[in-house]
């Protein structure tokens, strides 16, 4: 009944549906799906064909990481940590309805794939400081986030961020569906430094 996480991940789960009979995990509007704060670095979550929906947030990390892939995520309020992962994290084949973003902090050499989902709507209820749909704040050593193949449809207000003040934060976003070819049109869906000076940098999404 309150504000709380269904899973707190420190060992593994492995949630592996089929078209026909996903698993559902159904938040009730106020818990925190998987929460990995202060997992170990082997902490892994593999969700494969799962119903995740109506909950505040969907990954609260520490150092474990996921694979989430041919899944329903929707409904959900408020924004996703993935806060300095050690291994490589996969986001694919997904479709993504009525969703908080997802803030991403890398310190390591792992790569983030986000590729091949269907972004359908932004909760229209988001604060004004996490109303994106994919923000890098820090992205050290060789670790990259690789934005691609995706479809972006529906969404009012900013996709992609490298937001202000940081030293060191990196997106690469090329070979998306941005719901439009007008490059002004998709310009206003990326803030980055043509944005903001104060902007570490840039977000290059050629090809479209």
């Amino acid at each position: 009944g309150g504000y709380d996480e269904m899973f707190i991940l420190k060992g593994e789960i492995h949630a592996i549906g089929t078209t026909e009979n996903p698993i559902i995990f159904d938040g009730g509007g106020n818990s925190i799906i998987f929460d990995a704060r202060n997992s170990k670095t082997a902490a892994f979550l593999d969700c494969n064909y799962c119903e995740i929906k109506n909950g505040t947030t969907l990954w609260q990390g520490g150092f474990g990481y996921f694979s989430l892939k041919n899944s329903v995520i929707e409904n959900f309020t408020q924004r996703s940590y993935l806060a300095s992962p050690k291994n490589d994290i996969y986001i694919e084949y997904n479709e993504f309805k009525n969703i908080a973003g997802l803030s991403i902090e890398q310190g390591d050499t792992n790569k983030i794939y986000i590729r091949y989902n269907l972004f359908d709507t932004k909760n229209p209820n988001l604060a004004s400081y996490e109303d994106y749909l994919i923000e890098n704040t820090a992205s050290y050593n060789d670790s990259a986030t690789i934005v691609e193949y995706n479809t972006f449809t529906n969404i009012k207000g900013i996709v992609l961020k490298l937001p202000i003040g940081q030293t060191s934060a990196n997106l690469s976003a090329s070979n998306n569906y941005w719901g439009t070819t007008d490059e002004s049109e998709i310009a206003t869906m990326i803030y980055d430094k043509n944005d903001n000076a104060n902007s570490i940098g840039y977000i290059e999404y050629q090809p479209i």
